[in-house]
């Protein structure tokens, strides 16, 4: 016996020696002894019986702090996995986002990829980001492409489509300027001036 537990053993036929409340326990296992605030657990065995009294109140105490105790390394648990969770993903994002930014500061005229080329990465981004620097490298490198040949497009769109129109404007003020031309001839060079200035005007919409 102990300030918080008693224990009994009774081999056969030796149950008059239990206390008179353990006479009338039946059955094995768990149980709660009548009119009182504690437990008895039974053992039956062929060698004799095994009776553990304790006290209830002890035994919800126990199970309470069992109880918050797991709770408490539950929550520790799930802080711990949350923090660490927290460190991967800002560790994974933080390239991406250091990319996104030297991105939006790119020229779409003329982008420039040395920014983000793979010696200048910073020094924890992953696979997948220097692979995605890669693609934006190369898009980079075709929009400048492109670029380049709108740009030539447009030089030599604006030479081959004004040199006409130059002619007509010189020929027709000088046709304008002298004094023998009809009216009838007149109207017909005025016509012609004015669509060759709608004409510069349409192209020159077109080439902005």
């Amino acid at each position: 016996s102990s300030s918080t537990m008693s224990s009994y053993v009774v081999m056969p036929g030796g149950e008059s020696s239990l206390p008179q409340e353990l006479r009338n326990v039946a059955g094995t296992g768990m149980q709660r002894l009548p009119g009182s605030g504690r437990l008895v657990f039974v053992d039956r065995r062929p060698q004799g019986t095994l009776y553990l009294i304790f006290s209830a109140w002890l035994a919800d105490q126990s199970v309470l702090y069992t109880a918050l105790v797991s709770l408490l390394l539950s929550l520790a648990t799930s802080g711990v996995l949350i923090w660490l969770t927290y460190r991967t993903s800002k560790r994974l994002v933080t390239p991406v986002s250091w990319l996104a930014n030297q991105v939006a500061h790119w020229d779409p005229r003329d982008p420039d990829a040395s920014a983000i080329a793979p010696a200048h990465l910073p020094p924890d981004a992953g696979d997948e980001v220097r692979k995605l620097s890669r693609a934006l490298t190369g898009l980079s490198q075709r929009v400048g492409d492109f670029v380049q040949r709108e740009r030539n497009f447009t030089r030599d769109a604006s030479h081959e489509l004004r040199t006409p129109l130059t002619v007509i404007r010189v020929a027709t003020d000088l046709m304008l300027g002298d004094p023998d031309n009809s009216p009838r001839t007149r109207r017909s060079l005025t016509r012609i001036q004015q669509a060759g200035r709608d004409m510069e005007a349409v192209i020159e919409a077109f080439l902005i």
